[in-house]
């Protein structure tokens, strides 16, 4: 009777679950080829986080804004679903943030962004782009910034 007991509780569960309100789903945008670089100090950056904040839309529910981090070469390539699958068409303001790692004691922690603030956030980064259907190439992204090497004299 135990065993009975346990295989129909078991069966109920699995009854009930096909029966019950199904989980929201949600259609993934098409996603477009993106790549671009960033430069700063007028060097390529590496190791930014670049992100595009969709303007006029929301991105699905459990899906981040489209981001990339840029290689050694400033480089980047965004992802929205899968590692540099790209971004859906649409407008976009674009943030990029550089946090150097620093130790800590529980392991390391990242400090604080070492670009004007100003590109920490879509409202006032002033970078923006529209992505079309195709592979798009944005217009490097030149956050300006004295660049290295240079000294205050002028000529």
């Amino acid at each position: 009777m135990k065993v009975l007991g346990g295989s129909v509780a078991c069966m109920a569960v699995v009854l009930l679950a096909g029966c019950g309100p199904k989980i929201a789903s949600f259609d993934r945008h098409a996603v477009q080829p993106v790549e671009g670089q960033v430069i700063w100090q007028g060097q390529p950056l590496a190791g930014a986080l670049v992100t595009f904040h969709p303007k006029g839309w929301r991105t699905d529910p459990g899906t981040s804004a489209p981001s990339a981090e840029t290689g050694p070469d400033g480089r980047y390539q965004l992802t929205t679903y899968k590692t540099g699958d790209g971004a859906p068409a649409g407008n976009y303001a674009i943030t990029v943030v550089l946090r150097k790692p620093r130790a800590s004691r529980s392991g390391s922690m990242f400090g604080p962004n070492q670009l004007p603030k100003q590109y920490e956030s879509p409202e006032t980064s002033g970078l923006e782009v529209e992505i079309v259907s195709g592979a798009n190439t944005v217009p490097v992204l030149d956050l300006g910034g004295k660049p290295v090497g240079t000294g205050d004299a002028k000529g």
